[in-house]
């Protein structure tokens, strides 16, 4: 029977996905951004509208910044917990086990470029349902 030697960092497609996945997740962490919104923007007319998925962020939590080119918006979503006095219910006897959590949590900051001709005195911005739209018309 002849042995084989362990997989090499270069051993085929397997190895290259895995290695790819590892560094795609240790290089893409940062300190300052654990998540990124998803975006839609819209033109109807002569207005822009940003539309950013924030669900479970409380508003004051947002910062919006909008100037010459460029609106940010960052600020920080808590982690879900079971169990909590908001949601009424006793946290329930032993330890928490986490069997599943595909809901990001933490800072997120998203910089999104916009048109020169943005009226910035006009800009305006609505959170309702989780969403936040920005309304920015264009001079």
């Amino acid at each position: 029977m002849a042995s084989q030697k362990p997989p090499s960092r270069s051993s085929g497609y397997v190895g290259v996905v895995v290695e790819h996945a590892a560094y795609r997740s240790f290089s893409e962490f940062t300190q300052t951004q654990a998540w990124t919104p998803a975006v839609n923007v819209y033109q109807v007319g002569n207005l822009l509208h940003v539309c950013l998925d924030l669900a479970g962020i409380d508003r004051d939590k947002i910062d919006v910044r909008i100037e010459p080119g460029r609106l940010t918006v960052s600020g920080v979503r808590q982690a879900p917990e079971p169990g909590t006095e908001k949601q009424g219910q006793p946290p329930g006897p032993g330890p928490m086990k986490i069997l599943t959590m595909e809901i990001d949590y933490g800072a997120f900051r998203r910089v999104i470029q916009v048109p020169q001709g943005v009226d910035l005195d006009a800009v305006r911005s609505e959170y309702r349902q989780g969403v936040l739209w920005i309304t920015m018309p264009l001079k």
